[in-house]
C-alpha cells in the first residue's frame, strides 16, 4: 500500500511540473508582439573577439529573426549583437528579455550589466549538446531600466557549430506582470 501511495505522489508531482513547463511556454510564445517594444529587424553586429562600442558606426547590421548563415554571414566564434531600446512607461516593473533561439550560447548585458547566460553542455573532447532551440528569456530587474529613455542592450554569442545568431519569432521586451 504504501509503495502504490509513493507512487502515485509522484505522478502527481510529475503532473505539476509538466503543467507548470507548459504553462511557461505558453506565456513566453502567445504573447502579443504588436507593441513599440518589438526588437525584431536589424541590430547592429561586430565579429570581434571584444566588443568596441566606438566602432558602432562601422558596425554590420542583421536581421535578428534569421541564421547569420542564411544572411551570408559563417562565423564560428564570437558575434556581438547590440541594440538600443527606448521604454517609455510610467509604471516602473521588471521587464522580460525574450530573444527567441540562440545558435549556440549567449551572455547578456543590458545597460551594461550582466542579466543571464545560457552555455552548451560538453560531454568529452568533441561532443558538446547545444541548446541552439531553447527559446531564451531573462527577467531585466526594474533597477537596470531607464523608464524615460534609451536602454543598450549586448549578446555576446559564441557559435560553435552551425548556422550562428539570434533567431525566433519571439524577439522583444515585455513587462514581467
Amino acid at each position: 500500500k504504501g509503495k502504490v501511495i509513493r507512487m502515485i505522489k509522484k505522478i502527481i508531482f510529475l503532473y505539476f511540473i509538466i503543467t507548470g513547463l507548459v504553462y511557461c511556454d505558453f506565456l513566453v510564445n502567445d504573447r502579443n508582439f504588436e507593441n513599440p517594444n518589438n526588437l525584431t529587424g536589424l541590430w547592429k553586429i561586430s565579429l570581434d573577439d571584444k566588443f568596441d562600442k566606438s566602432k558602432i558606426d562601422i558596425l554590420h547590421d542583421v536581421k535578428v529573426n534569421k541564421h547569420l548563415k542564411s544572411q551570408y554571414m559563417n562565423k564560428i566564434g564570437i558575434i556581438w549583437y547590440y541594440t538600443n531600446v527606448e521604454i517609455n512607461m510610467n509604471i516602473k516593473t521588471d521587464m522580460i528579455l525574450l530573444l527567441g533561439q540562440i545558435d549556440d550560447e549567449e551572455e547578456v548585458y543590458f545597460n551594461g550589466k550582466k542579466i543571464g547566460e545560457t552555455k552548451t553542455e560538453k560531454y568529452g573532447d568533441n561532443d558538446i549538446k547545444s541548446k541552439y532551440d531553447l527559446k531564451r528569456f531573462y527577467i531585466v530587474p526594474k533597477d537596470l531600466i531607464n523608464f524615460s529613455g534609451t536602454n543598450e542592450i549586448l549578446i555576446k554569442v559564441n557559435n560553435i557549430v552551425s548556422d550562428g545568431g539570434l533567431y525566433g519569432k519571439s524577439i522583444g521586451i515585455i513587462t514581467a506582470d
